[in-house]
């Protein structure tokens, strides 16, 4: 629940760049501890950068033909 909810103020926050802030006041709210919300936030940023390299790579492959 704290996850989905956190995500979702996240997207809603208009004032908040990727819900910056927003999600780690909601996991802070369900008592999540602070090390796993930073590994949490860790891991969600390297799996975004990872999928933007791959979408960047095939976009170039497709550009190509």
């Amino acid at each position: 629940a704290a996850n989905t909810i956190a995500f979702s103020l996240g997207i809603l926050a208009f004032f908040a760049p990727g819900g910056l802030g927003i999600r780690e006041v909601v996991y802070a709210f369900f008592s999540v501890s602070s090390v796993a919300i930073i590994y949490w936030r860790i891991l969600v940023f390297v799996i975004d950068m990872l999928l933007g390299a791959v979408a960047i790579f095939l976009i170039h492959l497709k550009s190509k033909n």
